[in-house]
């Protein structure tokens, strides 16, 4: 077990927050980050991030490909718990609102978050307005 990252940040707890992968096959010595990996999980599946938005797909040995029978639209999903909005400029910068923002309503999100720490950890910056 390697834990991996990239400017600071960890690859494993950015592949689990965006949905694509799961926790699966820790074992002791190997459960450092084991809390903070469920968490980002459980997050994505309740937002049905990527590979969470099949029913049934993803199974304690794996993933049930028969489960995915349809190709869904990358249209982000949000619920009552992740309200933040994050957006990508054309410029590639990354910039999140808040629902009392003044952009809020009129920004189209990439990636919802459910708080501005994993905003801010993902990269985003707080809008200005």
């Amino acid at each position: 077990m390697a834990y991996v990252y990239a400017d600071g940040q960890s690859i494993q707890q950015i592949l689990l927050q965006e949905g694509l992968a799961r926790v699966a096959y820790v074992f002791v010595p190997n459960t450092r980050h084991l809390d903070s990996f469920e968490e980002a999980e459980a997050i994505a599946r309740q937002a049905e991030l990527n590979i969470w938005q099949y029913e049934k797909y993803v199974t304690n040995r794996g993933f049930d490909k028969t489960k995915v029978n349809e190709v869904k639209t990358h249209e982000p999903k949000t619920n009552e718990k992740c309200l933040i909005k994050g957006n990508i400029s054309r410029e590639n910068k990354k910039i999140y609102h808040i629902p009392s923002g003044k952009y809020y309503e009129q920004t189209k999100p990439e990636k919802w978050f459910c708080t501005q720490q994993q905003a801010i950890d993902a990269g985003f910056k707080k809008s200005g307005e």
